[in-house]
């Protein structure tokens, strides 16, 4: 039995050639709440690249994308059963897991939130409640 032709890549079951990739369905996400965000990927390192989606907390600055300097968050999908994986270049599969990481500009990040693939909406809107949180200032 053939099962119905999906409507578009996100009716696609997860994981099928046709279904659309982390990357597509995590800008897309973003973009509802008006961040703009690029994708980002290393060399190819042990015969696998990493790949993950950023968003600059500055969302003012005319240059982006570019290699942040300033508060960012990073946003990719985990897999440890394909040798730890870090990628948005694909569909969520069962079994990997969302992450969400923001970093200060100086190399150091944190983690924001970890969901199963299915939960994609949670780490947008940690991501989303980081950027539009008013910035902490501390009294000299």
């Amino acid at each position: 039995m053939n099962q119905p032709t999906p409507k578009s890549p996100a009716d696609a079951p997860a994981g099928s050639q046709d279904a659309e990739t982390a990357e597509v369905a995590a800008l897309r996400a973003l973009a509802a709440w008006g961040i703009t965000a690029y994708t980002d990927d290393e060399s190819m390192i042990g015969g696998s690249r990493n790949s993950w989606v950023v968003v600059d907390y500055d969302q003012t600055r005319p240059d982006s994308p570019c290699e942040p300097d300033g508060p960012y968050a990073v946003l990719y999908l985990y897999s440890d059963a394909d040798g730890e994986e870090i990628t948005v270049e694909r569909a969520p599969r069962p079994g990997d897991a969302w992450h969400a990481h923001r970093g200060d500009g100086t190399g150091a990040e944190y983690d924001l939130l970890a969901r199963p693939a299915d939960r994609l909406g949670e780490c947008i809107d940690a991501i989303a409640e980081w950027i539009t949180a008013p910035p902490i200032v501390t009294q000299a």
